[in-house]
């Protein structure tokens, strides 16, 4: 008798279910956020939360998609979600990458990706996110005078 894990999930058909149903649920993880808080264009740290997730959103139902086993990866022209989908066929983002800042290798991954038209993306955020973005950086150097 063979043992098989029931947490294993392939991303490549879990995602061709997905595109069949129209719909995906996105969990974004606190750490995505924080990444796309600091990779964001503009010089502020002071960034709104509901823009951060209007990016994420955007991505999500704009971006192109390339599945592997075990990761999913969401592009667009500015940002890259690394993803997995857990055995509730919910998209976990697990990190954003800036497209500047992509090794060779990565770029070259992600050639080929095909695009997905979702009838509802909804989003799901984690608790207390508002109150961590709202704290400057410890090395935000601003405004202070003395010294």
């Amino acid at each position: 008798m063979s043992e098989e894990s029931c947490d294993y999930v392939d991303c490549r058909t879990c995602l061709r279910r997905l595109a069949s149903n129209g719909e995906v649920e996105v969990l974004v993880t606190r750490h995505a956020l924080e990444r796309l808080a600091e990779r964001r264009v503009g010089g502020s740290w002071r960034v709104r939360p509901e823009a951060l997730a209007d990016i994420i959103r955007n991505v999500v139902r704009d971006g192109y998609y390339k599945a592997t086993t075990s990761r999913l990866m969401v592009w667009t022209r500015k940002y890259l979600l690394v993803c997995c989908i857990d055995r509730y066929m919910r998209l976990n983002v697990i990190t954003v990458i800036s497209r500047d800042t992509l090794r060779e290798n990565l770029r070259e991954r992600l050639r080929g990706g095909f695009r997905i038209r979702w009838r509802s993306v909804s989003l799901r955020l984690p608790r207390g996110f508002r109150a961590a973005l709202e704290e400057p950086p410890e090395d935000f150097g601003g405004g202070e005078g003395g010294e």
